[in-house]
């Protein structure tokens, strides 16, 4: 069980009810922020890692869906184990959608989606799975003196749980 914490904007362009207090996740990665980007593309951000996830605009509809497999993919090529992969996508089989509740986690989804412009122009058309590898690679600072990089934090989540 996860929760899909929309922006206003995501909301309204899928017709959806927020639920005011969803349940506790029971993900590694815990509850995903989206927002749909300047260029129409889905963003959604683990609310523990930071670990992002680039979706079409078609997944739209299906967000519930298509996360969990676009996910399964970057995990993989983190170097994820495959039966702790296994086990996420289980946990995101259920889930429900909710009006955001972190403003970092928001600002972060703000950054990430300038930076994908900024990387096309740079660099060019990429795939989706690109896209999400190459920001899973950014070092984030939350105002701390620590700098989080989303792909060492998702990979240590998963070894921290596989050792519980």
């Amino acid at each position: 069980m996860f929760c899909i914490r929309a922006t206003r904007k995501l909301l309204t362009a899928m017709k959806a009810a927020p639920l005011k207090e969803p349940p506790t996740p029971t993900t590694v990665l815990g509850d995903w922020y989206a927002n749909v980007t300047h260029d129409g593309l889905i963003l959604c951000v683990s609310e523990k890692t930071l670990l992002s996830m680039v979706l079409p605009r078609e997944a739209l509809s299906a967000i519930a869906i298509e996360l969990p497999r676009a996910l399964t993919k970057v995990l993989d090529k983190l170097g994820v184990d495959r039966a702790a992969i296994e086990r996420e996508r289980f946990a995101m089989a259920q889930s429900t959608v909710s009006t955001t509740a972190s403003r970092r986690v928001v600002g972060f989804l703000n950054e990430f989606a300038f930076m994908i412009e900024a990387m096309r122009e740079h660099h060019g058309p990429r795939s989706l799975l690109q896209t999400s590898l190459d920001l899973a690679h950014t070092p984030c600072n939350a105002g701390s003196a620590l700098v989080t990089w989303p792909n060492e934090a998702t990979q240590a989540a998963f070894t921290q749980r596989s050792i519980a």
